[in-house]
């Protein structure tokens, strides 16, 4: 697999497949609810609202879950060193497949080294994974088209550590298979 662009991505994944694993960066308990709120006053009407505890700005995308690619994907992130960052997501948008997303208007260099560092790491282990969207936090699924709302006041996310998760699908939940701090 190669980097995609993010409605390419999204189309990808397929929500009625198996679990999938991924590098994330998971936010504060405040930073989710915020953005939990921000969907509740802003999002279609008729979407479905994601929970706070599932909001994560994905990094790299590995795969299906699988334990052998979880075993590499924990060589891939002890490889990895970056600083921390913040992304500062000041719309509110829709891709392509109809995720509702907050978006960011730039992305911080420190996000791109270290999704840099996580693809090189895979591929030197063999491993090809997706990483090719830009920063976005997926906030609801569906209702009807918008165009983009610029928020009044952005949303800052923290990013002081990198995750691996694997989604379980169909549950609206992630189980922690990994952490690594940003320094």
């Amino acid at each position: 697999m190669t980097l995609f662009a993010d409605d390419e991505v999204a189309a990808a994944v397929d929500p009625s497949s198996a679990d999938n694993v991924f590098f994330m960066i998971g936010g504060t308990e405040a930073a989710r609810r915020t953005a939990c709120d921000l969907a509740e006053r802003l999002a279609p009407p008729g979407s479905q609202r994601r929970p706070a505890s599932v909001l994560h700005a994905i990094l790299v995308l590995v795969g299906t879950y699988d334990p052998r690619a979880v075993a590499r994907a924990i060589q891939i992130g002890d490889l990895m060193r970056g600083a921390a960052f913040r992304l500062v997501f000041d719309r509110l948008e829709r891709f392509g497949n109809g995720a509702v997303v907050l978006g960011c208007a730039e992305t911080p260099d420190a996000f791109l080294e270290v999704r840099r560092q996580l693809t090189q790491a895979a591929r030197s282990l063999g491993k090809d994974v997706m990483g090719g969207q830009r920063p976005h936090l997926t906030v609801a699924y569906g209702g009807p088209a918008f165009e983009p709302i610029r928020l009044d006041e952005p949303l800052v996310w923290e990013a002081r550590e990198v995750l691996l998760v694997r989604s379980l699908h169909g549950k609206a939940a992630h189980e922690e298979l990994g952490r690594w701090s940003l320094l």
